[in-house]
């Protein structure tokens, strides 16, 4: 995350064998963001093995301080082949340094 900014990236990866995934939204404290500049209708749908890179903007927190730690709790809503609007929740929040 970026200091001062609401900004932050995310790298997922698609390990089923099955196949393709769309991700949907991306939700940072239960806040959807609104600004999610790494997917778009050609890269937001993945196959098997394939690694997406995801820049956001945070719907409602903001990093502090460059140095000041940030926690947050993330849900990535996805849809499958057969069902749409599944979610995955982190089992641990995501926690790091702002910069």
């Amino acid at each position: 995350m970026n200091a001062g900014l609401a900004t932050g990236s995310l790298t997922v990866q698609n390990v089923e064998a099955t196949g393709p995934y769309t991700i949907t939204a991306i939700s940072i404290n239960g806040a959807t963001s609104a600004n999610i500049t790494g997917l778009t209708a050609a890269n937001s749908v993945f196959s098997a093995g394939r690694v997406l890179n995801i820049d956001f903007g945070a719907a409602s927190s903001t990093c502090g301080v460059g140095g000041t730690t940030y926690d947050y709790n993330i849900t990535i809503t996805y849809n499958s082949p057969n069902i749409n609007g599944l979610k995955q929740y982190g089992t641990k929040n995501l926690i790091g340094k702002c910069t």
